[in-house]
């Protein structure tokens, strides 16, 4: 087998590289260039597991280029879709990964399926069976190596889950803000914008503060709070509001999946990242940053509560996107728990967004180890639900209380931090869409055994009721219609989701 060092990989070594059959690939030129994700699952002796982690277009002529690093090999994908004119990954804007797999070229369809089959074939089960998390080292852990090839598992397995109306040419894909292009990043935030600006579509009788079809999502969250948080729905309903508010973006001109922000790529600062960099291809800057903070407060039960420092901003948005922005419902008095369709709070209050970005609770919930060992820790719907949301009634210490979804939030801050209205900052959408994805990776490792529920239909069973079943549903009202839970189980599924993460 033709084995080079990345540096000296070009075009032409990937012309004729022998895998199982041989084959010749990217017979037209220019090339382009896929990276797959994978990790090492016992760094010392050098094995790993691979899966893809980028869709491969539609190219009928498809393979791999292996090459070589201290430890393992790269494989590298390399298709005829004109794309590119690189003449290696790393020009392409793309970086080695270790592993050792070899994979079978086919079509791009029976190629992504075959992945699984192929991997079993030499001996790596773990890409068949959901992995164990004693299986990866813990620098492959904590550097986020392992999250990236589960990841990669569950694309794989994902592409021989679809159904109905949704196919490999027409989903769409989820991808980290960081992997998007500036150009694209600020196409995305226009169509923000827009949302925030198109007339609300909601009865000014009932809902006088609702001036914007996002002013109309946001109320969508806030009258369903006290039934789709701590409860059986909570991530279904959620992945359902994703969609609403990806359709919404759709009609604004933005034509892909809602990004994603990795938590962990962000613990040491989120004000340093460029989700938050202020520029105009960002979601705005941190809020100003107000001084001596008192810490906050958070109580779960008399016994139990977390404190979080302040973070580096605290009032309103200060640059960038957003900063302008107006929120306008709310506030809620009186409040015991999580509200359902509250009388309050529906009026004109207008204000500005506030953040308080903070690392702190992203690396004590959110970091790469905290959504990792989520994943593969659990391998019932109950015990994945109530750790990744941090559901007090089951947490037993600091360390799992808030879950990586209430890290995520706590990371923001500002109205993000508040659970009813959080969605008005926009960053909600990419927390949002990042816990989905750690639901899709989960459910993916074995989805026949992962697409049911758990739990009841109000926030910590208060007031009490009965478990929810698939059958049971849930809405995005007026912008999406009244589904059954097990709608929303597959992303392919095509009744109505089709959206994959990249």
């Amino acid at each position: 087998m033709q084995v080079k060092a990345f540096r000296d990989l070009s075009k032409s070594d990937c012309m004729s590289v022998q895998v199982y059959q041989p084959v010749h690939m990217c017979k037209k030129s220019p090339c382009m260039w896929h990276r797959y994700a994978a990790a090492i699952t016992n760094a010392d002796a050098g094995t790993g597991v691979l899966a893809a982690s980028a869709f491969l277009g539609q190219s009928n002529t498809l393979g791999v280029c292996p090459l070589t690093t201290s430890r393992a090999e790269n494989l590298y994908l390399c298709t005829n879709t004109g794309g590119s004119t690189a003449d290696s990954p790393m020009q392409a804007g793309f970086h080695p990964l270790p592993l050792t797999a070899k994979v079978h070229p086919s079509k791009t369809m029976k190629l992504l399926t075959s992945f699984l089959l192929v991997l079993a074939t030499v001996g790596h089960a773990s890409a068949v069976l959901p992995p164990k998390l004693q299986e990866f080292t813990q620098s492959a852990i904590d550097s986020g190596l392992v999250l990236k090839t589960l990841n990669g598992i569950a694309l794989a397995k994902t592409f021989s889950s679809f159904s109905g109306t949704c196919t490999p040419s027409n989903v769409k894909f989820r991808r980290e803000w960081r992997s998007i292009s500036r150009n694209s990043r600020k196409k995305f935030v226009e169509a923000v914008k827009c949302v925030q600006t198109k007339p609300s579509v909601l009865p000014p009788s009932e809902v006088p503060g609702a001036k914007s079809v996002y002013d109309d999502l946001v109320w969508a969250h806030i009258r369903k709070a006290g039934l789709v948080h701590n409860s059986g729905t909570f991530l279904l309903f959620h992945r359902y509001y994703l969609y609403a508010y990806e359709q919404e973006l759709a009609k604004c001109g933005w034509k892909s999946g809602v990004p994603y922000w990795n938590w962990g790529l962000d613990i040491n600062g989120p004000h340093l990242s460029p989700v938050f960099d202020g520029s105009d291809a960002s979601l705005g800057s941190d809020g100003i940053f107000i001084p001596n903070q008192p810490d906050r407060v958070i109580h779960f039960t008399p016994t139990l509560s977390v404190v979080i420092p302040p973070g580096t901003g605290g009032g309103c948005v200060a640059s960038g996107p957003f900063s302008d922005f107006t929120i306008r419902l709310g506030i809620f008095s009186n409040l015991t728990g999580m509200p359902v369709e509250p009388v309050d709070g529906r009026g004109d209050n207008p204000r500005c967004l506030e953040r308080d970005l903070n690392g702190n609770p992203l690396r004590r919930w959110s970091s790469f180890r905290n959504t990792t060992e989520v994943i593969l820790s659990h391998d019932n719907i109950w015990d994945f639900q109530t750790h990744i949301e941090g559901d007090p009634r089951f947490m037993d210490s600091q360390l799992e209380l808030m879950g990586p979804h209430g890290g995520g939030h706590a990371g923001i801050g500002g109205v993000a931090g508040n659970p009813i209205i959080s969605p008005y900052d926009p960053a909600f959408w990419l927390t949002h869409s990042q816990l989905d994805r750690i639901y899709w990776i989960w459910q993916m490792l074995d989805l026949e055994n992962r697409s049911n529920v758990a739990g009841t239909s109000t926030w910590i069973n208060l007031p009490p009721s009965p478990n929810i079943t698939v059958e049971d549903t849930i809405d995005v009202l007026p912008h999406q219609p009244t589904r059954k839970l097990k709608e929303l189980m597959n992303t392919v599924g095509g009744s109505p989701l089709c959206h994959v993460y990249v």
